[in-house]
């Protein structure tokens, strides 16, 4: 099941990026809640104030998903082009669900 989440930032109410991953056996929606990995756009403004996260849309179609995300981007608009609110650096629809990397690329991450 894959899903579609938004940051809410506390102190203004307002959304600042919004992401999609995927359930996890652990943790439901634990990319949803992570701080780690995340560019530095969506850093400074946790520096500043905390956040929550709000599901939008779960779905077991990938394709619904990546589309809704780029939909909702566009309407947002980003901060790194000064056309929004949004620490996203892309236009969404990236992903990489089901990617198993090599032993050879493993390796060389480690």
């Amino acid at each position: 099941m894959f899903y579609l989440y938004q940051h809410i930032r506390l102190d203004t109410k307002s959304v600042f990026y919004i992401g999609i991953s995927r359930h996890n056996k652990k943790s439901k929606y634990k990319r949803a809640s992570q701080k780690d990995k995340r560019n530095s756009i969506w850093k400074n403004i946790v520096s500043k104030t905390d956040f929550k996260y709000e599901i939008l849309l779960e779905s077991e179609d990938v394709n619904i998903i990546k589309s809704k995300e780029i939909e909702l981007i566009a309407h947002y608009g980003k901060i790194k082009y000064k056309t929004g609110c949004l620490a996203n650096i892309t236009d969404g629809g990236e992903g990489t669900f089901g990617y198993i990397p090599s032993e050879e690329i493993k390796l060389k991450h480690s």
